[in-house]
């Protein structure tokens, strides 16, 4: 259940960035911006549409001869990674945007088109994050409830008089 959750949201979340990334280029030629910004907007727009791809293809890819639970495991983690590793690039092109806004005011629409891209991308990444963290934990209860009963299983628990049979072939 919790598995086809955070699948779900990394779906809306890539969906997203890809949606977000074509707003953004398609946007960017109406707007005031230098030719470095417009590069860096650019670059971002190609990364996050990347990741988006990397993301769908994980979603649909089938993993070795894993146990479902470890393969499943991997696909979470590997798709939480692609996705949190465009954070810190958004971050960097939202602040120095905002540095350039506030250096010059004909950039506020740049601005403004980079603030909606990190927003749009963030809100459906905490919710993958999210998703990600209840399957993490889903997964650590069963393995836990597992192991005790394989120890209980395995435990040497046996009748005393077994231990008295087995004192008396020492002897």
């Amino acid at each position: 259940m919790q598995f086809n959750q955070f699948m779900r949201a990394a779906r809306a979340c890539a969906q997203e960035m890809h949606a977000s990334a074509s707003m953004i280029s398609s946007e960017l030629p109406r707007v005031d911006a230098s030719h470095l910004q417009r590069v860096d907007i650019a670059r971002v727009c190609a990364a996050l549409n990347d990741a988006s791809s990397q993301v769908a293809d994980a979603l649909l890819q089938r993993t070795g001869p894993l146990p479902a639970s470890v393969r499943s495991q991997v696909r979470v983690e590997g798709i939480v990674s692609w996705l949190a590793a465009q954070l810190p690039m958004l971050q960097r092109l939202l602040r120095s945007m905002r540095l350039a806004r506030e250096a010059d005011a004909r950039t506020d629409k740049a601005y403004a088109l980079v603030s909606t891209l990190t927003t749009g991308v963030l809100q459906p990444f905490v919710h993958a994050w999210d998703a990600a963290e209840c399957y993490r934990k889903a997964v650590l209860a069963a393995e836990r409830t597992r192991a005790m009963a394989a120890s209980r299983r395995s435990s040497c628990w046996r009748p005393r008089s077994h231990l008295k049979r087995r004192a008396s072939r020492r002897d």
